[in-house]
């Protein structure tokens, strides 16, 4: 293990009993939050949300916010109403 240079692994596949050493290639890629490096790195082109797009987002929120209380409301009106015949029908008996 001390001869292992850094990116470097033994490797065995379930499939096969042989061991590999293997070299992993370094991967880049951005992080916000991490600690800047010295070395320079490309930002990348990051795109802003138009404000249309996210007050259009809300309109919809709000619809299928109200849809799914007005179909809670119903089932809870059908609710009611199936208590109210049972209620009835035990009367009757």
């Amino acid at each position: 293990m001390a001869d292992l240079r850094d990116g470097e692994a033994f490797v065995q596949a379930d499939w096969n009993a042989s061991i590999d050493r293997v070299q992993f290639t370094r991967k880049r890629t951005f992080d916000a939050g991490a600690t800047p490096g010295l070395e320079e790195f490309e930002r990348p082109d990051l795109k802003s949300v138009s404000e249309d797009l996210v007050d259009d987002l809300e309109e919809i929120n709000t619809h299928e916010q109200r849809r799914q209380d007005r179909g809670a409301q119903l089932e809870r009106t059908v609710d009611a109403k199936d208590e109210r015949i049972e209620e009835l029908e035990q009367r009757q008996n």
